[in-house]
């Protein structure tokens, strides 16, 4: 099946643009090379030495360079992987797209995104701001102090993952599936039912997080560390303790939760949805 065949059955409109898969982001490849090449290039180096000056050249110990072999092998199987993943590409549509690993093609169109993932974000979020913080891209840096590249992994709710993503196709993908999601998760809200993001909840009552609970009022300052730690840094009026300290990578749809959570904060609890597609 071609290209142009997947994308008319899963019907995902019109090619908006073709990345390549990002090769080193692959451990495979970039574990072989970083350990391989650097071993191999000093164990040659330190042969070449021993050969060249007469006085120190043992014979009886070149077996041992044997070892050489291994960085070898590891800098032949990364170069290996490397070629072969070189064929690879993602196709971003308008309504979704197509992973392209091996020779094999998968469509995920993006209502069948449930949960995307980010191992990094950009730290210059900042605790205050509207809804734009989501809504546009990481790579724009809002706030301009700090950027990291992002890394997704995206988890359908047929239970399929697809990991490896490129930074752009994550990037316009996350604006997709959050803009569906919005509506979806505001209209649960504004019914009375808590918003989850793994072990956080919103509600009109507060922030949740296992047994504890914070006011919206309460609320005094969230922020983000800078990468590559990534924790949600959450802080409660009149404690000097933090109320809530969290890695990034733990919380699905992050930037979803992040905006909502600073629009929540400015509304005292109140979420409403032509307010923020005015911000």
């Amino acid at each position: 099946m071609n290209l142009d065949q997947i994308a008319e059955d899963y019907q995902l409109a019109k090619l908006l643009g073709t990345y390549k898969r990002p090769l080193l982001q692959n451990p495979r490849i970039s574990l072989s090379l970083a350990m391989g090449i650097p071993a191999m290039l000093l164990g040659t180096l330190m042969l070449v030495v021993m050969m060249l000056d007469p006085t120190s050249f043992d014979r009886s110990k070149l077996p041992y360079f044997a070892v050489l072999i291994l960085p070898a092998l590891a800098v032949v199987y990364g170069i290996y992987e490397a070629r072969r993943m070189a064929q690879d590409r993602q196709h971003i549509f308008e309504n979704g797209l197509v992973d392209v690993c091996q020779g094999r093609m998968r469509a995920i169109r993006f209502d069948e995104i449930d949960e995307i993932w980010q191992r990094k974000i950009d730290s210059s979020v900042e605790g205050t701001g509207t809804l734009l913080v989501f809504l546009a891209t990481q790579n724009e840096n809002l706030l301009a102090k700090a950027k990291a590249v992002n890394e997704y992994r995206f988890q359908t709710d047929t239970g399929q993952a697809l990991k490896s993503v490129h930074t752009e196709v994550g990037d316009y993908t996350k604006r997709m599936v959050f803009q569906r999601k919005l509506p979806q998760l505001t209209d649960t809200y504004n019914r009375g039912q808590a918003i989850a993001f793994s072990t956080i909840r919103l509600s009109h009552q507060g922030l949740h997080h296992q047994q504890k609970v914070i006011r919206w009022s309460d609320l005094q300052r969230f922020a983000l560390t800078l990468p590559p730690s990534g924790r949600l840094i959450i802080k409660q009026r009149g404690s000097l303790q933090q109320w809530l300290s969290m890695p990034v990578a733990d919380i699905p749809n992050f930037d979803l939760f992040w905006g909502l959570m600073n629009h929540l904060k400015t509304t005292d609890g109140q979420l409403r949805l032509e307010d923020i597609a005015q911000n």
